[in-house]
């Protein structure tokens, strides 16, 4: 396949985790074989998230305003990660009970931090921010 020099508004980019709990610590791996033996079924979760592919007027966008001088370490990478979830999200396979979860501000302010990092890294390593 040939390479794009431009972004599609439909170029998604899927990351789909294998959560569990464990000692309560999270874990994400890629394959639900890759999870212990020993974790019941019902502490397993498939966590499916699709995000647009950034154009570079959305790495702009992401990046604009964050200043750097006065960050605590580490400060940084978050703030361009929360950026990076709530302008490039586009569909999730989180429900609220039986149906699904939509995408807004108050759901990802309640996201699992140890699972949402783990995604976002994920994504990151794809898109370069």
């Amino acid at each position: 396949m040939p390479i794009q020099a431009f972004v599609n508004e439909g170029d998604i980019i899927p990351i789909k985790v294998w959560a569990y709990k464990h000692e309560n610590s999270v874990f994400l791996v890629d394959q639900e074989d890759d999870i212990p033996k020993s974790i019941p079924k019902e502490d397993r979760q498939f966590i499916h998230m699709d995000f647009r592919r950034p154009s570079y007027a959305d790495s702009l966008g992401i990046l604009d305003g964050i200043d750097i001088t006065d960050m605590v370490p580490g400060s940084r990478s978050m703030l361009i990660h929360d950026r990076i979830l709530r302008s490039l999200l586009v569909d999730w396979n989180l429900k609220e009970g039986d149906k699904k979860a939509e995408i807004n501000d108050e759901n990802i302010n309640l996201l699992n931090t140890d699972i949402i990092r783990g995604i976002l890294l994920r994504l990151s390593a794809i898109i370069g921010l």
